[in-house]
């Protein structure tokens, strides 16, 4: 699945002005994380990434599609050590794991990004739900 990474200046009213133009474009967000510094990282999983990213582009936000793996996994303790274990095992650095919207209570969704292709990892992974 693909993550849209906008950059933004660390300051009041740099979030909501990206928010607020994706909602007038109508584009969903299904997932969202930030990691802040100079600049703020803005990592989205969105319904259209693709034209998301030109839309923020156009009023120069910079921006990049990354690649992530999506796994549904049991709404259950242990079940994301599951995967970490298998990910750390195999000598992989997770990079950074969040939550995205699931409309099904029973399960969660996360996304995770890897020092690793998301290839290699979907091959360790495929006895899980990948999305």
């Amino acid at each position: 699945m693909k993550q849209l990474t906008v950059l933004a200046d660390n300051k009041v009213g740099s979030m909501a002005s990206i928010l607020r133009e994706l909602a007038h474009h109508q584009i969903n967000i299904k997932g969202i994380s930030t990691e802040r510094g100079n600049l703020s990282e803005i990592r989205l999983i969105l319904d259209d990434p693709e034209n998301a990213k030109e839309i923020l582009e156009k009023i120069n936000y910079t921006s990049h599609l990354v690649e992530v793996i999506v796994i549904e996994l049991d709404n259950n303790p242990g079940e994301l050590s599951k995967i970490t274990d298998i990910i750390s095992t195999n000598k992989i650095n997770i990079e950074y794991i969040y939550g995205i919207d699931n409309n099904n209570s029973a399960t969660g969704l996360f996304a995770i990004h890897t020092s690793e292709s998301t290839d290699k990892l979907k091959l360790l992974l495929k006895d899980f739900n990948l999305k």
